[in-house]
């Protein structure tokens, strides 16, 4: 507990390890310790942390979302009837197995389940790996009164099944309050109170804070942590309490000491220990029987429970047994495993992706919509052009069209990816996923739905009605470039909104971009009259590689008349020639093909290479920091190189 800004959160996150919560950029120092080693693989191994807000995709059910926590999360080797059984288990255990099959719901278009049913499905999807220690940060938070009371007391079922569970508390209700077993308060970053619920009265009395007859004892606390003067008075109350732990410490530490037969100089030190305890307990106040209450039975406890020293061989027994017996077979089972593990995060994530997109279509059908009536338009305005020089600016006019419409209409990406930001960061950081295969994923799916097939239905509408060549070879070319154009166009988008942190960002930039590429492409200005000392802007337009090969495919060996009014008219004059004189070279037709599916590969490294900065520095990756531990490893190794020389 505490009040705002107390450090409740922050506290949580670093317990957990989720420390991207605590803020881009942030720097956490320090340990947390397991069983008094610093084994951070292991304790996230037996670590579950509940996030304050909901955040899930609401197209799927509640079993669907607690499904791909455990496809993600659990091991390979589990059987699918295992990994049900635990779905099936988790789902019973908080009550939800009767909205399994509804759906999660909590955006505009689809309402879902309930605002406390969506917390269980969240606790739920923590739950399915079955950790020791499940951390809630505010599980309350937005709940009425009766939703968060039941939610207290699934949290008090899910403990007694041996786990413990953690959580912030903002303001609890007197139930609430009651049902804790332990009460932590903090105020300003600091350690105010430690200890049960019944003795907050008697702690707050001994520190001169009595509580008053008619305030309940959590919401004392809450005040007396606001206000300057009653914290420095509790403040000054719990470093007296810290002393008397820490000399409890030492008792029980030479108590240990006398039970493993340490001799009269353990007990001299017991002795010692307990006149300064005494000390320390005469000269607070009247409070004196609370604290020796509070810490006193911890020497006893720490005698009897002290365990015995550990065999000397038992860590090299431990190296011994992590040890691969072959180092090359070590490595090839680790990047098998790898592997295996990839391969099963990208056919979850599809499946996630493709569900989530079959239930939600609005997008695509408004992809398919746009295609299909913008290639009717396109293909009545330039319906059956001849083979003049009018059919041959109609035809350019139609190409050039075409690749304006399918790079703007690719700028739809910004929105999905927005939407699912905050889900992926805390996903990636959860560990159910690498950043890499949501990428892979969600690259795949949009290209093939909502910028292939698209390019596709407009191809088959435009191609016949404008009258173009009707070669299987054209056709192809024509939809491969108009698809690929629309996949970079994708991409590239995608890197954009993982740098900008606002859809409009990336919006603006991505409109200021294609505007350039339409104004070097090749079709509002003759490329050879564009000032050698800027000729080479055309090269970072994919519009103009992509311009040039349609252009090619349709008119490079075809022949064409050139009429106009009151001269003879001229026939037989090639393709060849007027995109010449337009300044498209058709010979380097392939060069321009390869050159399109060179921007498409390098938007796509682009789009990893942001979206891995983007999580890593989510994550608390620091820049500075980076090139710091850089330098020490060259430093390093360069002392070592200098020791073997």
């Amino acid at each position: 507990m505490g009040p705002s800004g107390s450090g409740k959160s922050t506290l949580l996150s670093i317990l957990s390890g989720a420390v991207e919560s605590v803020g881009a950029g942030a720097r956490v120092d320090g340990a947390v310790s397991l069983g008094g080693e610093r084994r951070r693989g292991a304790l996230r191994r037996v670590t579950a942390f509940v996030p304050q807000k909901d955040v899930l995709l609401p197209a799927l059910t509640v079993e669907e979302c607690v499904r791909y926590s455990a496809l993600l999360r659990l091991p390979g080797s589990l059987s699918p009837g295992e990994i049900q059984e635990r779905i099936d288990g988790v789902l019973a255990e908080l009550g939800l197995s009767h909205v399994a099959t509804s759906l999660v719901g909590g955006s505009a278009s689809i309402r879902g389940v309930s605002g406390g049913e969506r917390r269980r499905v969240t606790i739920a999807m923590a739950l399915v790996t079955r950790p020791r220690l499940v951390i809630m940060d505010e599980p309350t938070s937005g709940l009425d009164s009766f939703t968060a009371y039941n939610l207290m007391r699934t949290a008090q079922e899910i403990a007694m099944h041996d786990r413990v569970v953690i959580m912030s508390l903002h303001q609890p209700s007197p139930d609430m309050f009651d049902s804790l077993s332990q009460v932590l308060l903090l105020a300003k970053g600091r350690l105010a109170y430690l200890g049960t619920p019944a003795s907050v009265g008697p702690h707050f009395a001994a520190a001169g804070l009595p509580v008053p007859r008619r305030r309940q004892p959590a919401e004392h606390m809450l005040h007396v942590a606001s206000q300057p003067a009653g914290l420095a008075m509790l403040l000054a109350y719990a470093e007296k309490c810290g002393e008397a732990r820490r000399r409890v410490a030492g008792l029980g530490a030479a108590a240990a000491a006398a039970a493993n037969g340490a001799g009269a100089g353990a007990a001299a030190s017991i002795a010692a220990n307990l006149a300064r305890l005494e000390q320390v307990s005469n000269s607070s106040t009247s409070s004196s029987p609370t604290l020796l209450a509070m810490y006193g039975g911890a020497a006893a406890a720490a005698a009897a429970a002290a365990p015995p020293p550990p065999p000397p061989s038992s860590a090299p027994a431990v190296a011994a047994a992590d040890a691969p017996d072959d180092a090359c077979g070590g490595v090839c089972a680790r990047a098998a495993a790898a592997a295996r593990a990839a391969a099963r995060e990208c056919a979850v994530l599809y499946w996630r992706a493709f569900t989530n997109m079959r239930r939600e279509p609005r997008l695509l059908m408004l992809h398919l919509l746009v295609a299909l009536s913008l290639g009717l338009v396109v293909g009545a305005v330039f319906f059956k052009l001849e083979n003049t020089q009018v059919g041959v600016q109609n035809r350019l006019g139609a190409m050039f069209f075409a690749l304006a419409l399918f790079g703007w209409t690719s700028v739809s990406v910004v929105d999905g990816l927005v939407l699912e930001r905050e889900l992926v960061e805390r996903e990636v950081a959860g560990h159910y996923y690498r950043g890499g295969t949501y990428l892979l994923s969600s690259l795949v799916l949009d290209g093939l739905l909502l910028r292939t097939l698209p390019a596709l239905l407009f191809s088959a509408l435009v191609y016949p009605m404008v009258g173009l060549l009707p070669e299987v070879s054209r056709i192809v070319t024509f939809m491969f470039v108009l698809a690929t154009y629309s996949c970079t166009v994708g991409a590239l988008t995608t890197a954009l909104t993982a740098l900008c942190r606002t859809s409009s960002a990336t919006t603006l930039a991505m409109n200021i971009i294609l505007l350039m590429w339409v104004l070097v492409g090749g079709y509002l200005v003759n490329p050879m009259s564009i000032p050698p000392w800027l000729r080479w802007i055309r090269n970072l337009s994919p519009m103009s590689f992509a311009f040039e090969v349609l252009a090619a495919n349709e008119m490079a060996d075809q022949m064409y008349s050139l009429k106009v009014s009151g001269f003879a008219q001229l026939e037989g004059i090639k393709g060849d020639v007027f995109l010449r004189t337009l300044g498209l070279v058709p010979s380097r037709a392939f060069e321009s093909a390869l050159g399109l599916a060179g921007f498409y590969l390098g938007s796509v490294v682009l789009a990893f290479s942001a979206t891995s900065f983007t999580l890593w520095r989510h994550g608390g990756g620091s820049t500075r920091r980076a090139l710091q531990r850089l330098a020490a490893a060259l430093l390093c190794r360069g002392g070592r190189g200098t020791a073997a020389q």
